[in-house]
């Protein structure tokens, strides 16, 4: 499972989640398709934090609390 938190994925590449999401995804033995599903969540919510940032700067939000955030939100 882990491996699937924080390796390369290969094509589209995308971001490991944050150690603490994996640890805790690890530790409740989370099946395989739930951690892809954060991951490509987390990836989304990564694209958008930049997007904002570059284009959208006055509006201002934690974008070190939206992306563990985007990992976290379904172990809730």
């Amino acid at each position: 499972m882990s491996a699937i938190a924080t390796d390369d994925t290969g094509d589209p590449p995308l971001r490991p989640l944050p150690d603490r999401a994996a640890a805790l995804l690890a530790a409740v033995d989370a099946p395989p398709r739930l951690v892809a599903h954060l991951r490509a969540v987390h990836e989304v919510a990564a694209d958008l934090v930049t997007w904002l940032q570059q284009h959208c700067p006055r509006p201002a939000f934690d974008a070190d609390a939206v992306l563990p955030g985007s990992a976290w939100r379904i172990c809730w």
